[in-house]
């Protein structure tokens, strides 16, 4: 082949190339990820390996998709940056060149003005949500105290539970709910909830982690909308679930012959009556009563035949069987003598008890800020909200134009981090407590459980600590301290990575070093007017002889304490003693 027949076969190989391509791009369609963490997958399975997670993004087809045996919906070859995968195409994330409404110049305004009620931590989250839904209102609820504060109202009084089965990092170590001796969990519901730790509370609290499409949910405003909430809507929300197929209804209802067995024109019902969104009340139901087979609404338990509890009011006890028969008692007293009347009862004693009462989002529902009355709260699992509002999710996923509104809470400080948990299954202990202080002069007495302690010094002291197993102190192990009051922080790292701060307000006369060792102390030794041990000889130590002096509290001879006292070393503990203690006080002669 010469020269010239070479070069006219590559000039025209890079023609039909360049033509191939162009014609490709021309068929190129982009597809409108309307989801958050929608994973791009290495192959088209759910089983097979993640190269990362799309959040509200666009990305280019490769015009290729595959049917994929037992998936409803395909799968599309995608190009995501310098990624390549597949995506599985669920219209509820994924639509192709369908992008959503662009916001219009006055629904951005109107945003813009909603957004300055919230934190900048808010911002980003919010501001990709009215990306893809811009008539979307969301409203700054204020909160009259701090995250932490609403944190602890929740944490120590052990509001919220979580599930034994859940990993031991999710379950709180302090001393009233967990056996340190025996390694074991007081049960506080059932047979299987435990109280949850404080990290998981604060998770869950924190309205940071759930602002985005699936989670936000758990903000929205539960009153009952005829003109946004239809029977349509309601078919999504119910799709694959119990609630989709019909009943037998009981012909002495006048509720079950109106709605013909059929649970979404129940539900339908149930929301006109009661004022309540019909989405929020088969979420509900769903949530209770999982695939339908509790005996709370099967009509049949012994002793409560004909009777349904489909929201589960009353239902608490020890054990399945109380509960089931506390839940059918309050059925009986109710009247809810067949299905239709427990959904229709229920959702009205749902809007009188709750979304009537400030509490009208499941966020509210699980933490009762706006009224200040931690114990009336719907349900104790720690993730009932966030698991309703994924539920709930599907009715609105690609409603662009529904004018919902978002009730969010603010708080009157919030850490500038968002709130992180461990993974569900997790059994590395939050073992992040101190086992012992050790430190002449602390106040109160050392306790493991009890974070806040103050400390009087003169001079450079050492604070001995120890931890637990697979614990470690992450806090700096020496601070400078100024003459006044001082804080020292003794932060503790769990084995599972969570931490826990002690702080120690330190007084000092003098410019000194606090130093925190996790060596052993050196045994103490006796000091000559240090009568109860606190390193300092003062008016207290003169407090304990003239005691000692009226017979109240005897210093007996022979002992230690006695030595230390007597401080002439002779025959008695008398004034003499108080006297060599002024002298030493007032600097005029020391105490060897």
């Amino acid at each position: 082949m010469s020269k010239f027949v070479r070069v006219f076969c590559i000039i025209l190989s890079l023609v039909l190339l360049l033509s191939s391509n162009i014609l490709k791009a021309q068929d190129l369609q982009t597809a409108y990820i309307n989801g958050d963490n929608v994973n791009i997958r290495t192959e088209p399975s759910p089983s097979a390996d993640s190269l990362g997670k799309i959040n509200f993004d666009n990305v280019t087809l490769l015009g290729e998709t595959a049917q994929v045996q037992g998936m409803e919906f395909l799968w599309y070859k995608i190009q995501y940056g310098s990624k390549t995968g597949w995506l599985y195409g669920h219209p509820e994330w994924f639509s192709i060149n369908t992008p959503p409404p662009t916001p219009t110049p006055e629904a951005n305004a109107t945003f813009e003005e909603q957004l300055k009620a919230f934190p900048e931590s808010y911002h980003q989250s919010l501001r990709k949500l009215h990306e893809r839904y811009p008539n979307w209102k969301f409203v700054a609820d204020n909160i009259g105290f701090s995250f932490d504060n609403a944190v602890d109202i929740q944490y120590l009084n052990y509001k919220k539970h979580v599930e034994l089965s859940q990993g031991i990092a999710w379950r709180s170590l302090r001393g009233d709910v967990y056996n340190w001796q025996t390694g074991q969990w007081k049960i506080l519901d059932g047979d299987r909830w435990v109280a949850a730790s404080r990290e998981v509370v604060a998770y869950y609290m924190d309205p940071r982690n759930f602002l985005n499409r699936s989670s936000v949910y758990m903000f929205l405003n539960q009153s009952y909308d005829a003109a946004n909430h239809t029977e349509e809507g309601l078919s999504k929300i119910i799709a694959g679930t119990f609630l989709a197929n019909n009943y037998t209804p009981n012909p002495n209802s006048e509720y079950d012959k109106q709605c013909g067995g059929s649970y979404s024109k129940v539900i339908m019902l149930a929301a006109e009556q009661s004022g309540v969104s019909p989405y929020i009340i088969a979420s509900k139901i769903i949530v209770e009563q999982g695939n339908g087979t509790s005996s709370l609404i099967s009509g049949n338990y012994p002793g409560f035949e004909g009777y349904y509890n489909f929201f589960n009011w009353g239902a608490y006890g020890v054990g399945d069987a109380a509960i089931i028969q506390n839940g059918l008692s309050t059925a009986r007293s109710e009247g809810w003598n067949s299905r239709a009347a427990s959904i229709i009862g229920g959702a009205k004693k749902l809007a009188d008890g709750y979304i009537n009462n400030r509490q009208h989002t499941y966020y509210y529902m699980a933490f009762n800020l706006l009224n200040q009355n931690y114990n009336h709260q719907y349900e104790s699992a720690i993730y009932a909200a966030n698991n309703k509002a994924k539920n709930m999710s599907t009715a609105y996923a690609t409603n662009y134009e529904a004018p919902l509104v978002f009730n969010i809470p603010v708080y009157t400080s919030i850490p500038n981090e968002v709130s992180t948990k461990a993974e569900a299954g997790d059994n590395r202990y939050n073992n992040y407590y101190l086992t012992q202080m050790n430190v002449g002069g602390l106040s109160p007495a050392f306790s493991m459980f009890n974070q806040s302690y103050s400390l009087n010094v003169s001079g450079d002291t050492t604070i001995y600590v120890s931890v637990p197993d697979k614990a470690s102190i992450v806090s700096p192990l020496q601070t400078a301290i100024n003459p006044g009051d001082n804080n020292v922080y003794i932060t503790v790292k769990a084995e599972s990575g969570f931490t826990n701060t002690y702080t120690v307000k330190v007084t000092s006369s003098v410019a000194c070093t606090i130093t925190v060792s996790t060596d052993t102390p050196p045994a103490p030794v006796a000091k000559k007017g240090d009568i109860n041990g606190d390193t300092f000889i003062n008016s207290t130590d003169i407090a304990a002889i003239k005691l000692h002096m009226f017979g109240i509290r005897t210093i007996t001879k022979g002992t230690e304490q006695w030595d230390v006292a007597n401080i002439n070393g002779d025959e008695d503990i008398n004034s003499t003693d108080i006297a060599a203690i002024k002298l030493h006080m007032f600097g005029i002669r020391y105490i060897e």
